[in-house]
């Protein structure tokens, strides 16, 4: 395979490198070191290492984050994708971001038609796959193929079709997908009271769903490495789910976020009992087809008694959550931590709060003084 440039000689007229250059977002997110993300000018936004290669309306680029080290470089040929026009490769430890330039911008806000976006996060959630991409990168931001921080190569100049990438490709539906899918369903019966509401309802529902994956690494690999590859990926999905907001929530928020969702379903969630839930079988079930007998009463009353105990138990641990999530919050802001403020933020009845939860904020306040 021919490589057209490398590095950062001046693009051609027609090259992959200046279509990137000449189709920012007029006021892209950009950052040095990924802490602090801040809105500049495309023209001072290009000087930095990252930078947002996308406007929020419109994908002219795929962008999957290889962090496989020295084979990061040639993977699209070993995993049969399509070949990137550009690849951004951070010299120290060799991984790279991967952009294919798309031949027609895809709408990707809701006003837009639902077949191309449909087949736009298709064909990504299946190259992500195929490649061996971190399923859990944004793209919100990538290595910017413009900055002297990385190595950046031009490999053609052909921008693809969603066609000419699928054709690689098995579009079937892997499990991350499902497990976002899972989560938006779940916030049918979820009061939803602004953005960082919406992405602390979708981030835990999300994470209930994948939790029990991570903490299977723990025989292998260890407790403490599992819990950091746990948050690590609530961290991206968390600031993909920013991503959808037209108004995105501060760096802050999403790490305060990060760190109550992560943490604690790590501790408490228990996926086993959740699977349990509306599946007692008391045989009053109908349908056209079968008619189940009634259960005795001894058993009925058995598992009535356990179903409202599991209800209860997942109604605390929801509230305990939300207890956490308020006091990180207040944290974070440098606000007072009291019982009002715990409630207000957490959207609880204050009394109710107090008399059912007393002793696990003052168990949570103390330990977080203690760790200052």
């Amino acid at each position: 395979m021919g490589i057209m440039q490398s590095h950062h000689n001046l693009p051609t007229p027609e090259s992959s490198l200046l279509h990137f250059m000449a189709n920012l977002p007029p006021k892209p997110y950009c950052s040095s070191d990924l802490s602090r993300l801040a809105i500049r000018p495309a023209r001072t936004a290009r000087n930095y290492a990252y930078i947002q290669p996308n406007d929020p309306y419109n994908t002219r680029w795929l962008v999957f984050d290889m962090d496989l080290g020295a084979e990061s470089f040639h993977r699209f040929e070993d995993a049969g994708t399509a070949t990137p026009n550009l690849i951004v490769q951070n010299p120290e430890n060799l991984n790279c971001h991967f952009l294919y330039w798309l031949k027609n911008p895809i709408w990707v806000k809701n006003t837009g038609k639902q077949a191309p976006q449909a087949y736009l996060n298709a064909v990504k959630i299946a190259m992500t796959q195929q490649l061996g991409a971190d399923s859990r990168y944004s793209g919100l931001i990538c290595k910017n193929p413009l900055s002297r921080e990385w190595r950046t190569t031009e490999l053609h100049n052909r921008p693809y079709s969603l066609d000419d990438l699928s054709k690689h490709l098995d579009l079937s539906l892997p499990s991350i997908e499902k497990d976002r899918a899972k989560a938006e369903k779940g916030l049918i019966n979820a009061v939803i009271n602004g953005r960082n509401d919406r992405l602390f309802t979708v981030l835990r529902l999300f994470a209930y769903e994948r939790v029990a994956r991570y903490k299977g690494l723990e025989g292998s690999i260890g407790s403490s490495k599992a819990f950091a590859m746990w948050q690590n990926a609530i961290e991206k999905e968390a600031m993909r789910i920013n991503t959808d907001f037209s108004n995105t929530l501060p760096y802050s928020e999403i790490k305060s976020t990060t760190k109550s969702v992560s943490r604690w379903t790590w501790e408490h969630y228990d996926a086993g009992t959740k699977a349990q839930r509306g599946k007692m079988g008391f045989g009053e079930t109908r349908n056209t087809n079968i008619e189940l007998p009634m259960l005795p009463e001894e058993e009925r009353k058995r598992r009535q008694s356990l179903s409202a105990h599991l209800t209860h138990k997942h109604r605390k641990e929801t509230t305990e959550l939300k207890i956490i999530h308020a006091i990180e919050r207040l944290k974070a802001s440098g606000e007072k931590v009291t019982n009002s403020a715990i409630a207000k933020q957490a959207g609880l009845n204050r009394q109710t709060m107090i008399k059912n939860y007393s002793d696990f904020i003052a168990k949570k306040v103390s330990l977080m003084v203690a760790i200052r």
